[in-house]
């Protein structure tokens, strides 16, 4: 009897925590537009997919800074992050106190202030010293900060905000 008891505590166990699981709201990263498009999801849960050629046709921003992960001066081309924000209809100014969450390929996953947008000018990067990045190669878009604009993004405690692979973005 006593191992009977045991089997039927574990088994109601198991059943409280696959409920638990199913009852939490969890917000899913969206893969519908494919590798290329970018995803922009408002804090109200709108959410807008930038093909390729929409993002590319946004008007572009560049800086010139260096990386923790490569060599020099790199020139990053691409679309300023409040930019992509407006044209998806979010005003970073409305959400003053909000978060990023900010969703790569690799199932990376990061989160930073949106005043960062403002702040720093965040570039979401699409080129490097003119060339496309690809995916073997931090694309197909990578969230890059002007680290030599401003001394405290040189701290390594910025380093894992740029996400690279990026595909989609959460504001929260």
């Amino acid at each position: 009897m006593h191992t009977g008891s045991r089997w039927l505590f574990w088994g109601f166990g198991i059943f409280f925590v696959i409920v638990q699981a199913l009852s939490e709201p969890v917000v899913q990263p969206s893969h519908a537009g494919g590798i290329g498009s970018l995803s922009v999801v408002s804090p109200d849960g709108q959410e807008t997919i930038f093909s390729e050629s929409e993002f590319l046709a946004l008007p572009k921003s560049r800086t010139i800074t260096r990386t923790a992960w490569t060599e020099g001066l790199h020139v990053f081309e691409g679309v300023a992050l409040g930019k992509v924000l407006e044209t998806a209809g979010i005003d970073p100014q409305d959400h003053q106190n909000a978060t990023v969450r900010a969703f790569a390929l690799n199932d990376y996953v990061v989160e930073f202030p949106l005043a960062d947008a403002t702040r720093y000018g965040v570039l979401i990067a699409a080129f490097m010293d003119g060339r496309r990045l690809s995916v073997s190669d931090k694309g197909p878009y990578w969230i890059v900060y002007p680290r030599d604009d401003f001394r405290e993004l040189r701290d390594s405690r910025f380093d894992h905000r740029w996400a690279w692979q990026l595909r989609e973005l959460q504001i929260r």
